[in-house]
């Protein structure tokens, strides 16, 4: 295929699976992967880390729970324009800033900490759930905010479950610490 300039100002039909035209990162600043790389490294969609330089054609990252960086060069991906210009490519470093994440983002993960926004935004059951056990330890979850409305149970679950007992020790949730916030979830 032969590679071909295209203006600055030709317009990409943008879906949701469409890597951004523009990402601004600076050194510090938390970032999600935003598709698999290398999944023998940890690189897959949804790795949460921090950038620690920016070259030219990299950046380089530390994915959380790692000691050592990864180097992150541009992808590329296909996309359409917009007022019929055929096929582009869009090259671009595939992380995006994730200072906060949704439940839906987070789901399946295990974070080191988290500080959660557990408010009425909550709208399905079993969401409050999901995003409170993204931890090991009750020592690093931090509620922000908290709403009993947020806390939805699925009446089928509730009649099947509802008369089991519970067993295990009083969950009691820890004091609240000054700690940086590494990472604030939210349901939208």
């Amino acid at each position: 295929m032969k590679a071909v300039t295209v203006p600055a100002d030709t317009r990409v039909r943008v879906t949701k699976d469409t890597m951004p035209l523009e990402i601004k990162l600076k050194v510090g600043a938390r970032i999600v992967v935003t598709r698999n790389l290398d999944i023998s490294r940890g690189l897959v969609n949804g790795a949460l880390g921090a950038v620690m330089a920016i070259q030219d054609a990299v950046v380089r990252v530390r994915i959380d729970g790692k000691e050592e960086d990864d180097f992150i060069q541009r992808s590329k991906q296909r996309a359409e324009a917009v007022d019929g210009g055929g096929e582009v490519w869009i090259y671009q470093f595939p992380l995006a800033l994730a200072w906060g994440v949704t439940v839906h983002r987070v789901q399946g993960m295990t974070l080191e900490r988290a500080h959660f926004n557990l408010t009425d935004r909550f709208f399905a059951a079993g969401q409050a759930y999901v995003a409170l056990s993204r931890v090991r330890r009750r020592e690093d979850l931090h509620l922000l905010a908290f709403s009993t409305s947020a806390i939805k149970i699925d009446q089928e679950v509730l009649r099947r479950f509802g008369g089991l007992p519970v067993g295990g020790e009083e969950w009691q949730l820890p004091p609240q610490t000054t700690a940086p916030l590494p990472t604030i979830i939210s349901a939208v």
